[in-house]
């Protein structure tokens, strides 16, 4: 009898060399711009040039309002086409909510024009989510601002070997598929390991250790590309061998590794991400723990990853048994090299910082992206539902194509990204253990920063930097503090932050929290310093 034939694994293979040789178009609301030319025309002479030009990359702000225009100009054409890519972003539970719900939050433009003479539109709020003011801040005409930056995004990606995408997101995965960091083809996770993985992220740390609606002169102390930083010192797994053992029913853990046993000091030895019995014993109540060590002394069951484990034991934390452990026994390079690739590009070029180091930093996002069924927007498609998805203030009609069954990206490891945010922890709470043993006062971590209060700060470790000193520093939580040098309101707009700050300095609050009406908008405040 003849054994059913069996699936292949997925594999993630080198993305081969692809050029995107596309000249520029900037479109601002009164003018264009040809790169090929120079010439400049009116807005009015849009659509002409969708028709005249080659395929091109167009470079404008708002760029739903440029899809509406030409939608209403072509709108008795029958071969007239856009194709549309939703972006969806996950809002998490809260005030009674129990589930976790993806909304539909913007757009992005792959395609528009005609069957083989398309152009690919590249919007500078969809592609890396900052403004043309925060990517270029001369003094100089939009036009030509937008032109410059397009040329730099279709430069980069001709000489990385790169398609040109409409997103950060879409060039970032092209990266963790490239040959130099990557040669040769590599396992996909599997999807469980992933599901799993993503539940134990443990995100951003914030801690807050001083007092609140406290004024204090403190240093920040950051770390300088902190993420890539870390993806050169972490012992990530290869994905090759990544595997699951042990039982993973979280209600009534069973012990796969004994005590003391070859099972358990052989899998500690390995890279990923294990559930534990920890061990911890009394500490002094200034110590810098991680959360899974803030309960108390005692037994608990906790997840951590392997990059954790001297930490925890540093502070006399104990693995008594694992019940489940995601790991390799191998060490994966990939992701090292493409950090030590990213720093030497930031490093190379300071003048496109702004708009390449977020764009290299969404790397370690797409680690983490969920799986989602694939959806598309057309203009014209037979068989889509009629829908219309919102584009920079706009709603845009569509026809969607739309596949039940979720996909998830071929290059996504959660284990990888959390081990990147361990690292990050790890770091954080080394260095407020070390300055409070020297004499400073640590009032809050932040991330990759914090915040100490040392009237002579020793030598930092790399990639440890003395940013800038504050003075009258208030923290409101663990995420939010103002002062006269940086303020951080998260969920603030930026634009508001102004007014929220003097008025949350002169607790000038509502009930909720929010500046009163008489104060809101009256006030100045000092210029923020912008932080790396």
């Amino acid at each position: 009898m003849s054994a059913e034939p069996q699936e292949p694994l997925p594999v993630v293979k080198p993305h081969l060399p692809s050029h995107s040789l596309f000249p520029v178009v900037a479109v601002t609301k009164r003018e264009i711009l040809l790169e090929r030319t120079g010439e400049v025309y009116p807005i009015e002479e849009l659509p002409m040039v969708i028709v005249a030009e080659n395929s091109s990359m167009i470079v404008a702000e708002d760029m739903g309002r440029y899809i509406l225009q030409l939608t209403e100009r072509f709108k008795d054409s029958k071969t007239f086409q856009y194709k549309l890519a939703p972006i969806y972003r996950d809002v998490h539970p809260r005030n009674g909510q129990v589930k976790r719900r993806a909304v539909l939050r913007d757009t992005t433009t792959s395609l528009v024009g005609f069957p083989g003479h398309y152009h690919h539109p590249v919007d500078p709020l969809s592609f890396i989510r900052l403004s043309l003011e925060q990517i270029d801040p001369r003094n100089l005409p939009r036009l030509y601002k937008l032109l410059e930056w397009g040329c730099e995004v279709r430069n980069y990606c001709l000489e990385n070997d790169m398609k040109l995408k409409a997103s950060a997101g879409g060039i970032a995965s092209q990266l963790l598929r490239d040959r130099r960091f990557y040669p040769r083809a590599r396992r996909k996770v599997p999807k469980m390991i992933n599901t799993k993985g993503r539940d134990k992220l443990p995100g951003n740390f914030y801690q807050l250790y001083g007092k609140r609606e406290t004024d204090y002169a403190a240093s920040y102390i950051d770390m300088e590309n902190s993420h890539h930083q870390i993806a050169q010192r972490v012992t990530f797994p290869c994905a090759n061998e990544l595997r699951a053992y042990g039982y993973f029913r979280s209600d009534k853990p069973m012990v796969w590794a004994k005590p003391n046993s070859p099972r358990l000091h052989g899998a500690l030895k390995q890279h990923g991400l294990f559930h534990v019995r920890l061990s911890v014993p009394h500490l002094p109540p200034e110590t810098f723990v991680p959360p899974y060590m803030q309960h108390g002394h005692g037994l608990h069951n906790v997840w951590i990853f392997s990059n954790e484990i001297p930490l925890l034991q540093s502070l006399g934390g104990k693995i008594e048994a694992i019940y489940a452990a995601l790991m390799s026994p191998t060490a994966d390079e990939g992701l090292s090299r493409y950090a030590k690739y990213a720093i030497a590009q930031l490093d190379a070029r300071p003048d496109m910082k702004p708009w390449l180091k977020p764009l290299l930093h969404s790397a370690y996002g797409v680690l983490a992206a969920r799986a989602r069924p694939m959806e598309i927007g057309w203009r014209n498609c037979d068989g889509g539902e009629s829908d219309l998805y919102p584009m920079a203030g706009k709603m845009v009609p569509v026809k969607v194509v739309k596949m039940r069954r979720e996909i998830e990206a071929k290059i996504v490891n959660t284990i990888h990204r959390g081990m990147i945010e361990a690292e990050q922890r790890v770091m954080a709470l080394t260095l407020a253990r070390e300055l409070q043993e020297r004499g400073g006062k640590v009032l809050c971590i932040y991330a990759d920063s914090l915040f100490v209060d040392m009237p002579q700060l020793p030598l930092l470790p790399s990639p440890w930097r003395l940013k800038l000193q504050t003075d009258e520093l208030r923290f409101i939580s663990a995420t939010q503090f103002v002062s006269p040098q940086l303020t951080r309101l998260p969920g603030v707009p930026t634009h508001l932050q102004e007014n929220y700050a003097p008025a949350l300095r002169t607790r000038a609050l509502d009930a909720r929290g929010l500046p009163t009406r008489a104060d809101s908008g009256t006030r100045t405040f000092r210029p923020m310093v912008p932080v790396d």
